[in-house]
């Protein structure tokens, strides 16, 4: 029997919050049907709740978070907390500048409506996050040819990492104290790429920061670029609208420049007096996305540094000047790529909101484009034997 199962993690202050769960599909009600873990750390205390379904519902007293909370839903097929999964950051709820709670993550209440609707929606990206032009690379004198998915008609680039990348694959899962950590093994010529992959992603929520980290490893060269593709809107899903209540500053020097098919046109482009100088902040109205070159929003990669290191730098800060909510974004990534939810079709999705054109954005921590064709990029290439690992923080506050 398959079941869903959702994971969330919660803060505690001195009052409490009432809830409620409905359990579909699972038919025994006894306590090791739940995953209850908690560990004492920093005055706070820290709940990991692993929900599963049946057929009744359960109200339950919960301490009320400090900063946010987050759930991952996913197909789930056993009741051991190692299992094949999807993995997809389905909510994300902090409180506004008023003390009320909302979720600021676009998701679907089931996992079917994933598979037809889905926009990449919180999902991991790879092998390679954003586009490989032309759909082809060379490593070590050898031609790779991948999928091609993106980029006109017929396709002629490829796109996060094919037409099963991994935001498709089946991850395994498993909790340990307050962290869900998740693996994948990619296959030696999987859409295309060299090299058996071996993944391990693990997500975790400490103090106000939701984190990311990656870790990689290969038995023979290939190119790697992992990010994760969650789309924000920091009104809330209350008062879900455009991005014009958004300010938006990121610590980039400089851009990618891209042609109509969002592949890099050459090196690293000054941000100084263009449109993407967003280091003193910038709202994000329609006037502003339509002044954008193109006339259709940013889907751009921002240059947070110009060779690859294992320093956490301070990326992206966004505000909501509605809600009074502001996210921080760092991370050890050369650049990330801000991307206005341009393409989004207007598909309902939970509490009946419509997610139309430009009112989410996904803020991805990655590798340039197509940095397997363009050496004066920071390189994507992972030797054989060595480590791939990158993190991402985002940190929540009003």
């Amino acid at each position: 029997m398959s079941a869903k199962i959702a994971f969330f993690c919660l803060f505690n202050t001195p009052t409490a919050l009432q809830g409620k769960i409905c359990f579909p599909n699972f038919h025994e009600k006894t306590p090791k049907d739940f995953c209850f873990l908690k560990n004492d750390f920093d005055n706070r205390e820290r709940i990991w709740f692993a929900q599963w379904y049946s057929r009744q519902s359960v109200s339950f007293r919960v301490p009320e978070r400090q900063a946010g909370y987050f759930e991952l839903r996913w197909y789930y097929s056993g009741k051991n907390q190692t299992e094949k999964t999807f993995k997809i950051i389905q909510s994300l709820f902090t409180k506004d500048k008023t003390g009320e709670w909302d979720d600021i993550v676009t998701g679907f209440d089931n996992i079917e409506e994933y598979q037809v609707k889905s926009k990449f929606f919180g999902c991991l990206v790879g092998r390679y996050a954003n586009r490989i032009g032309c759909g082809k690379f060379s490593l070590n004198g050898k031609n790779y040819e991948l999928f091609k998915n993106n980029g006109g008609d017929p396709p002629r680039n490829s796109l996060h990492g094919g037409k099963v990348g991994f935001d498709k694959k089946f991850w395994e899962a498993k909790i340990i104290e307050n962290e869900v950590e998740l693996r994948l093994s990619s296959e030696d010529g999987d859409e295309g790429y060299p090299g058996k992959l071996d993944v391990l992603v693990t997500y975790s929520l400490v103090g106000d920061a939701f984190s990311i980290k990656y870790e990689a490893t290969s038995d023979s060269d290939t190119v790697v670029n992992l990010t994760n593709h969650t789309y924000f809107n920091l009104d809330g899903h209350k008062n879900w609208s455009t991005l014009d209540n958004h300010s938006m500053t990121i610590n980039a020097d400089n851009y990618v420049d891209v042609d109509e098919f969002a592949i890099p046109k050459g090196g690293l482009t000054d941000v100084s007096g263009t449109k993407f100088d967003l280091r003193k902040g910038q709202m994000l109205t329609k006037d502003f996305l339509a002044s954008i070159p193109g006339g259709n929003g940013i889907d751009h990669n921002l240059c947070i540094k110009t060779s690859d290191s294992p320093d956490l730098m301070k990326i992206a800060e966004a505000v909501s000047l509605k809600s009074g909510r502001k996210m921080i974004v760092e991370g050890t990534q050369p650049g990330v790529q801000l991307y206005t939810g341009n393409f989004l079709p207007g598909d309902v999705g939970k509490g009946s909101v419509k997610y139309a054109k430009q009112t989410a954005f996904c803020l991805e921590t990655q590798h340039f484009p197509d940095s397997p064709n363009r050496p004066e990029f920071p390189s994507a290439v992972l030797k054989a034997g060595e480590k791939y690992e990158h993190l991402a923080k985002f940190t929540f506050s009003r």
